[in-house]
């Protein structure tokens, strides 16, 4: 657990079992079992502050792909007794909309969030890019997060006894968005979950093989050359779609028609998209979307090769403000 996390990582419906047990042992267990599940418990509480924005998240997980089709952003059970424990704070008018049976162990045993992690969960004070890694036969977390937006890796289906679920990449803003159709999208190719390789998050920065899903009522800014430009609560998108490459990318304030010029500008040839990404004024991206499912999507950075090997990533590296360890 200290080196991969739990087996059945963001579970449906075994998290809440988990958390369950872990809540039991850190309130009536001897001191060292208790010290231990305490901080079981709290590197969980941090895992979840930085995959998460507003009390919704869409992690890849394992265990029960039938699951798969579940689209809601907060029925998962962490999600609910993250909102028991809020409560508790002081927090005001959250609903549990399901996981109450495992809620309702909040107010019955000790343990309660650490305040910064509290905070972090509440609101993204500064940008931060995390990767957590599930051990060689699961799939990473990968998120890149910030004030009002949050970028997800919907991983891989890597694992030996075909329990894990892979999911879409996406884009989760402050716009009240409660279920996948409603976030910016990209996953593929295909249909077929168990084949993606859905790792190509980076700062800001997403990829895949296969073409990004426009939420209805989304309204493009701006348009050249195969980019788009939205803008949706409070943030500007750069997109670029096709059938077998999509691409979206956070960027900062300007004018659609000037954010659209810039990055046409430096992308300038569209077949080199399909393994680079140029910022404009910025970094280059090097990636393969169609990478084994083993191998991290993002090849290097600036001409410097990344650690590609997901299986063997700490459970959690990257970099984050105030760093809760």
């Amino acid at each position: 657990m200290k080196r991969a996390g739990l087996y059945e990582y963001n579970s449906r419906p075994y998290l809440g079992y988990t958390l369950r047990g872990l809540l039991n042992i850190e309130s009536f267990g001897s001191e060292p079992i208790r010290a231990a599940a305490r901080r079981v418990l709290d590197r969980m509480s941090w895992d979840y502050a930085l995959g998460s924005l507003n009390l919704r998240r869409f992690p890849p997980f394992r265990r029960q792909p039938q699951r798969a089709t579940d689209t809601d952003l907060d029925v998962d059970d962490h999600t609910a007794v993250v909102k028991a424990w809020l409560s508790l704070g002081g927090v005001e008018g959250l609903k549990i909309r399901a996981g109450g049976r495992h809620a309702q162990w909040v107010g019955l045993t000790s343990y309660r969030l650490p305040d910064a992690t509290a905070d972090w969960i509440l609101e993204k004070p500064a940008d931060y890019f995390v990767q957590l890694g599930h051990g060689d036969d699961g799939s990473p977390e990968i998120n890149s997060g910030g004030p009002g937006y949050l970028v997800t890796a919907g991983g891989v289906a890597n694992d030996r006894w075909s329990q894990a679920v892979a999911r879409p990449t996406t884009l989760m803003l402050e716009d009240g968005a409660m279920d996948l159709k409603e976030l910016l999208q990209v996953s593929g190719p295909g249909n077929k979950f168990r084949q993606w390789n859905n790792t190509g998050v980076h700062r800001k920065f997403a990829v895949s093989a296969g073409p990004v899903l426009i939420p209805e009522g989304w309204n493009s800014g701006a348009i050249l050359d195969g980019w788009s430009i939205y803008e949706r609560a409070g943030q500007r998108i750069g997109v670029y779609s096709s059938d077998k490459l999509g691409m979206f990318c956070l960027l900062p304030e300007g004018e659609p028609i000037d954010l659209v010029q810039q990055l046409a500008t430096a992308n300038p040839d569209r077949s080199r998209l399909q393994t680079q990404f140029q910022w404009p004024g910025g970094s280059l991206i090097e990636y393969d979307v169609l990478a084994p499912k083993e191998k991290w999507v993002i090849v290097s950075v600036d001409g410097m090769p990344m650690d590609r090997d997901h299986g063997h990533w700490p459970l959690m590296k990257g970099d984050v403000p105030g760093w809760v360890k």
